[in-house]
């Protein structure tokens, strides 16, 4: 299980996201170029953390920046009535 330390302070979701791309990104690159694809055992677990990684972050991060667009529109729209 992933542990994470107390911060006294508000994430920016952008920063968290940017570095997770970041890390993602250098995992994917290592696990091509050194063909570790090729062990089973690693590429299973390789898409379990990246489907849960999916789940738990990118799926809500997503969820967010719609309710957020939606937000904006109708304020939007309400203006112009």
């Amino acid at each position: 299980h992933l542990q994470t330390p107390h911060i006294a302070f508000e994430l920016d979701y952008r920063e968290v996201l940017f570095s997770l791309c970041d890390v993602l990104s250098l995992l994917y690159n290592k696990f091509v170029d050194e063909e570790i694809w090729q062990n089973s055992t690693v590429f299973d677990m390789l898409v379990k953390a990246d489907s849960r990684i999916k789940h738990h972050v990118i799926n809500l991060i997503a969820k967010e920046l719609t309710d957020l667009s939606t937000q904006i529109l109708r304020d939007e729209f309400t203006d112009l009535k």
